[in-house]
């Protein structure tokens, strides 16, 4: 059985050894803090150096992209783009604009986009308030941070309505150890609108250099990936059948 002393020793181990483990939780906490701020930070210099967080480009990437089935996502770059989104007017009558929503939002549809707005408040995402007499959610910092992280991945290349006759080549050669990063690019590569020309080797007749450079720096792959422009390539006849040119 215990002393008293001994009981009070023990109570007191514990009690340091919970101050040092929540000591080294807020520590940890911290770092990731400081972390997440220079990698938001760093992607925000990478986009906005190459024009790639302007409305308008927020507003083709993510806004008119119709491939994307989250409305918080579009939410987000609305919100992202305009500073807030006014929940009784703008989010419905943007979504009904872009065909996300009919315009005479059902019940079901509005606790929807209700559930969705009180999910992204919830997450810190976004902030609630009112504004001229109406529910008013203004993007935080967190939202913004989340908003550009997810953004990087979902940036595709304009088409153009006239080919300029050249073609965009990719090529890269990537090392062994760092085949995750290697796959990480080829699946972006696709998702961007590039035609797979070889394992290593990619294609489109649209201007891209913008988007690559901002895509390979992000993952660090810069110094392994080469861009040129060419008038002809070999197999050429693939490649427009691919993006249907004539």
């Amino acid at each position: 059985m215990l002393t008293n002393a001994a009981y009070a020793a023990l109570v007191s181990n514990q009690n340091q050894n919970k101050n040092i483990l929540m000591l080294k939780r807020a520590k940890t906490k911290n770092a990731n803090s400081r972390q997440n701020k220079n990698d938001y930070t760093k992607l925000k210099e990478i986009l906005q150096k190459r024009g790639l967080l302007t409305k308008e480009s927020v507003f083709r990437n993510i806004v008119e992209n119709k491939n994307i089935r989250q409305i918080g996502k579009v939410l987000l770059a609305a919100a992202f783009i305009t500073g807030g989104i006014a929940i009784a007017v703008m989010a419905p009558n943007l979504l009904g604009a872009l065909g996300r929503l009919n315009k005479n939002l059902s019940r079901e549809r509005k606790r929807s986009l209700n559930k969705t707005f009180y999910n992204m408040q919830n997450n810190g995402l976004i902030k609630k308030g009112r504004r001229a007499n109406q529910v008013f959610f203004t993007i935080t910092p967190k939202g913004r941070s989340v908003f550009i992280k997810r953004y990087i991945k979902e940036i595709k290349i304009a088409t153009q309505p006239k080919w300029d006759r050249v073609w965009r080549v990719v090529l890269f050669d990537i090392p062994v150890d760092k085949n995750s990063e290697r796959d990480i690019l080829r699946d972006r590569l696709k998702h961007m609108g590039f035609f797979q020309f070889q394992k290593s080797a990619f294609v489109t007749p649209f201007p891209c250099q913008m988007e690559l450079e901002a895509t390979t720096e992000y993952y660090g792959l810069t110094e392994y990936v080469t861009f040129l422009e060419t008038q002809k390539i070999s197999g050429e006849e693939k490649c427009r059948r691919y993006f249907n040119l004539r």
